[in-house]
């Protein structure tokens, strides 16, 4: 939780500098004549995912994160809202909106000691760990691709969850094991997992996370951006 705030603090203060400045958000577009070629160059410029901030329209590609992949941003209002430096690339709508996390689960919140969000090693089997969660509520699992390699895709909810060291109302999945980051979802949201057991010999896991009213709105603007992903280990 003090890891997803900050942040998100973060990328406020690099989106509100960027704007200042004239950058971001496509304003230099309309300067050009808007949509016009410049802007089409622009996009298909393959760019290095930045730290934090604004995800212009374009095809990025990863440097630090492994698996690497690259992604397609077509619709504007994207907000990389956390960097590849740790195992985890996280972009958001909006500040504080949805999010579409991909994730390397080095570690997992043990559900026994959930109040603790005590990390233990990850399991063999992650979608069958989730599954089988005792504060997630799954409500669908089938076969899903993404970048061409299949998985378990879980749609779950979460009801409720006890008192935890992250405020009372969120609940600790995933961490990275050297502390960088913990992964956690909220009370009343709505979830899809996409679990990939071998993505460069590497388990990684991809959620969509919105509020549960807003979740079918998001999730073809997340859909949008996921079939643009390509694994470079695959």
């Amino acid at each position: 939780m003090r890891e997803r705030l900050s942040v998100l603090l973060m990328a406020a203060f690099v989106v509100f500098a960027v704007s200042a400045c004239g950058g971001g958000g496509g304003g230099g577009d309309q300067g050009e004549g808007g949509g016009g070629e410049q802007a089409q160059k622009e996009q298909a410029k393959v760019r290095k995912i930045p730290d934090y901030g604004d995800l212009r329209p374009g095809k990025y590609v990863t440097d630090e994160f492994e698996p690497d992949f690259s992604f397609e941003v077509v619709a504007k209002g994207w907000v990389l809202s956390a960097s590849e430096e740790r195992p985890l690339v996280e972009m958001s709508q909006g500040i504080a909106g949805p999010l579409l996390s991909i994730v390397i689960p080095e570690q997992v919140f043990d559900p026994k000691r959930v109040s603790e969000m005590a990390s233990i090693a990850p399991p063999e089997d992650v979608a069958a760990w989730l599954q089988g969660h005792p504060y997630l509520e799954i409500e669908d699992s089938k076969t899903a691709a993404i970048g061409g390699v299949e998985g378990a895709q879980i749609d779950a909810v979460v009801p409720g969850v006890p008192e935890t060291e992250c405020g009372g109302n969120c609940l600790g999945l995933f961490a990275a094991s050297d502390g960088a980051y913990d992964w956690v979802v909220f009370e009343e949201e709505k979830l899809r997992f996409t679990v990939l057991e071998d993505v460069g010999g590497k388990t990684v896991v991809v959620a969509v996370e919105a509020k549960a009213g807003d979740f079918e709105k998001f999730i073809p603007k997340a859909q949008e951006v996921l079939e643009t992903v390509e694994w470079e280990d695959t």
